[in-house]
């Protein structure tokens, strides 16, 4: 893959892997993979020939002024298009993706000066996402869940700051604790409904 060989990308050690590997396909490479189909579904590029070719709007982003649409166009075509599942091997657990704004929210409050997994787990589950969790019966779904479909992609922003620690594996380090970026709050925001209106529609 000559782009994966022209950038750097996290989680991939691209020596190890052409070192085990004779042949290296796209979905091989997740980063890339995910970032190929994120581009297509913003419109951004598109398979021409058997090439991908940039479109007209994808040669907009070229220019440093187009970059922080570009960020937030790719950011919500992950998290309100792409299904979540795809970036692991774990079940579907839909109610993971369509609680996604609650996570981001528990994130914001909690992780700006830092914290741990372990405690950031314990939060981020509304009941009924614990409850198809627990269901499901798999140990610690709850936590690679967490990682997999929400923590790395903020991560791989530029929205989170990861800290890796030993785990039970020896040599093997594991994400202890994230912290937010400057750029998370510059680029995410809450809106919340005036009280004044719920109390006018539930009089």
């Amino acid at each position: 893959l000559a782009l994966a060989r022209l950038t750097e990308w996290p989680r991939w050690d691209q020596a190890c892997i052409e070192e085990t590997q004779r042949t290296l396909n796209e979905e091989d490479h997740m980063s890339l993979n995910v970032l190929r189909i994120l581009l297509e579904f913003a419109d951004y590029i598109k398979l021409q020939k058997g090439q991908l070719t940039l479109t007209k709007k994808g040669k907009t982003c070229l220019k440093k002024v187009a970059l922080g649409e570009m960020q937030v166009a790719l950011f919500s075509q992950l998290f309100c298009e792409l299904n979540l599942a795809y970036l692991d091997r774990l079940p579907e657990y839909p109610e993971v993706q369509s609680t996604v704004p609650f996570i981001l929210y528990v994130i914001h409050t909690l992780a700006e000066e830092g914290i741990s997994i372990d405690g950031l787990c314990e939060r981020a589950y509304l009941t009924p996402v614990r409850e198809g969790f627990d269901e499901a019966g798999f140990r610690r779904h709850d936590r690679y869940t967490l990682i997999k479909r929400v923590l790395n992609p903020l991560h791989d922003f530029g929205l989170l700051e990861q800290r890796l620690g030993p785990g039970t594996v020896p040599n093997i380090e594991v994400l202890v604790s994230v912290q937010t970026t400057p750029l998370f709050k510059k680029m995410i925001h809450f809106r919340f409904p005036d009280p004044g209106v719920l109390e006018k529609k539930h009089s």
